[in-house]
């Protein structure tokens, strides 16, 4: 028999708005991408994009999880857009706290886009940053902070 592990109440709200950040932040980057932001980004159009794993800076090493889990669901959220080739979890997790060129890791794996962001929780307050990168212009596209 499995037993599904259950939150404490306490954390029941904060998961809540977590969830609803992260469903906010690749709805925003999906909708960007639908209005015609992929024709810009290399002139032909790009087909596809890298979630970089998101940058904990809690100060706690405890918080890993925390921020991979949201680079996760970054990357099942966008995932989900079918015109878009979205790089598997595993093969960016390998980039965890690398400091690489943008333009290299996007040659590295094949990519045309990267996100790239951060993931500040303290206490009940989560802020996540991410940013939409032209990989080979190391252009800046877009940008959120939610």
């Amino acid at each position: 028999m499995l037993v599904s592990p259950r939150l404490p109440r306490k954390y029941v709200p904060a998961a809540v708005l977590l969830g609803a950040l992260v469903l906010s932040l690749t709805g925003l980057i999906a909708l960007r991408w639908r209005e015609g932001l992929s024709g810009r980004i290399t002139g032909g159009g790009a087909h596809s994009l890298a979630v970089l794993p998101l940058e904990n800076l809690s100060g706690d090493p405890t918080h890993e999880y925390f921020a991979d889990g949201m680079t996760d669901a970054m990357i099942t959220d966008l995932g989900k857009l079918g015109t878009l080739r979205v790089i598997s979890r595993t093969s960016v997790m390998r980039y965890k706290g690398v400091h690489k060129p943008l333009s290299q890791i996007a040659r590295e794996l094949n990519v045309d886009i990267v996100v790239g962001g951060t993931v500040l929780r303290s206490g009940d307050q989560v802020r996540i940053t991410a940013q939409l990168i032209a990989a080979q212009a190391d252009r800046h596209l877009m940008g959120s902070k939610l």
